[in-house]
């Protein structure tokens, strides 16, 4: 019988729940058993919300049959934790936020604009403003905190990172006043507890 999910992030929860539960009991899962158990009206979002895991790094392909000319993938989740929402913004959102948060892993105190440089490339060049909009979220959410004023403009802030979790950039969640770390899977605000300093 097909389940009725009443809304998007129920979806996201519902799906998480179907991925991590046939884990659990087969080792992995394929995309064609989460549809069967959610519902086919669900498999648009479904496929679409695996492909966002699969580019996040917390679900990876193990397995690949061939039959014909179909192929089924076999997935398993990396990272056991809460459901990881999606990045808010256009597709390259993901990838302009893990250079900047590998940035500040590097620099370890910076200004908006030298963090903007410091994490483009040639291939990604990132503004000013959105260095500074993702400096403003992970200080809301305590990852970050101000260290001073640059010495030549009193009102540029200096930050410094104070919540080093891991490799994986924060997913900022503006409505919720929150981020979900990726590196300890759980969302994380002002008012959470968060053991710092999961590296690599």
């Amino acid at each position: 019988m097909a389940s009725t999910v009443p809304n998007p992030e129920a979806g996201r929860l519902a799906y998480w729940r179907i991925m991590t539960g046939l884990q659990t009991h087969y080792g992995d899962f394929t995309s064609r058993a989460v549809v069967d158990i959610a519902g086919v009206g669900h498999r648009k979002t479904i496929e679409n919300y695996l492909a966002f895991l699969i580019a996040e790094r917390v679900v990876r392909v193990v397995a690949s049959e061939q039959r014909g000319a179909t192929t089924t993938h076999r997935y398993r989740i990396m990272n056991q934790g809460d459901a990881p929402p999606l990045r808010r913004g256009d597709s390259n959102l993901g990838q302009r936020q893990q250079a900047l948060w590998m940035a500040m892993r590097s620099l370890g105190q910076f200004r908006a604009s030298v963090l903007a440089e410091a994490a483009s490339t040639d291939t990604c060049v990132i503004a000013r403003e959105t260095a500074s909009g993702y400096v403003q979220d992970l200080l809301r959410a305590g990852y970050l905190a101000i260290a001073g004023s640059a010495p030549e403009r009193k009102q540029t802030l200096i930050y410094r990172l104070v919540r080093n979790t891991g490799p994986r950039a924060p997913i900022v969640m503006r409505p919720e006043k929150a981020c979900f770390d990726l590196n300890v899977m759980r969302v994380v605000n002002l008012n959470t507890r968060l053991t710092v300093g999961v590296a690599a």
